[in-house]
């Protein structure tokens, strides 16, 4: 097939190495210390974790492969207007520490679920707790399978291989070492995840002739486009939807997600 690169045995090691890595970090808290015996400890690492792994753990769980390669997408496609969500959720995080954090973390709650119980019913807690279980394997099958196809478009790298792959790795070392080491892994893969992207930048600039150049072609084809004060809700993007309207699509995500909640108490 044309265009389908081969790997090598160095991309082979790369990828068994990160795999390796990750499992290790699993296997370590759950072999070592107290064992993850307490539900506290596996559940919201003792809620003891550094600030910078926790802070790195919920931009890495709201920083999906699939919004890593749509956002450049986006942005090639309809300018970097794309940008304000950037603004958007700046604020949206200033807004979910003050009226979310404050409140998990007062109620000492495992489960944001269990704060529906508290504040409405046992039926709300449960219906709440089946929606988002549903939801979360919908999202979750998109999140693994997308890059794969995309990976297995480029390389000879079987599709199924890599989602079985990275499905087990990530059962195994979430199973064992609990909140902790999802933590851990969580911080590694957003360090490499920021090392692959400007890896790629650096590496685009370097074919392209240089920075300058770069900026001259992307001012030709209309891209460099930063700021939209239109108001038109059919508008792609805008100061508007960038801000106001990523706000309201992710404060569920952020905000009251079981996901989210646990690192929050963490």
């Amino acid at each position: 097939m044309a265009g389908v690169q081969e790997l090598s045995a160095v991309d082979y090691t790369v990828f068994g190495t990160i795999l390796a890595l990750c499992c290790s970090i699993g296997i370590y808290f759950g072999c070592t210390g107290t064992k993850q015996r307490s539900t506290k400890e596996y559940l919201l690492a003792d809620r003891k974790m550094p600030a910078l792994p926790v802070a790195a753990s919920i931009m890495a769980s709201n920083m999906s492969a699939i919004a890593t390669m749509g956002s450049a997408a986006e942005t090639y496609l309809y300018s970097c207007v794309y940008w304000w969500m950037s603004v958007g959720n700046f604020l949206l995080l200033l807004l979910a520490g003050h009226f979310y954090l404050s409140v998990y973390y007062r109620l000492n709650i495992i489960s944001v679920y269990e704060y529906l119980e508290i504040r409405y019913s046992r039926v709300v807690r449960l219906l709440a707790t089946a929606i988002y279980i549903i939801y979360k394997l919908l999202y979750l099958s998109l999140v693994i399978y997308a890059p794969a196809l995309a990976l297995s478009a480029v390389t000879d790298l079987n599709e199924w291989v890599a989602v079985v792959t990275v499905g087990l790795v990530c059962t195994i070392y979430t199973t064992m070492g609990g909140m902790k080491a999802v933590i851990w892994t969580d911080l590694i893969q957003m360090i490499l995840m920021f090392t692959g992207v400007s890896i790629v930048v650096i590496k685009g600039v370097i074919v392209m002739g240089g920075f300058d150049n770069v900026w001259r072609i992307a001012d030709e084809g209309g891209r460099i486009q930063y700021v939209n004060f239109d108001v038109d809700p059919k508008a792609r993007n805008t100061v508007w939807t960038g801000t106001f309207g990523f706000i309201l699509t992710m404060i569920p995500s952020l905000g009251a997600s079981q996901q989210i909640a646990q690192r929050f108490n963490s």
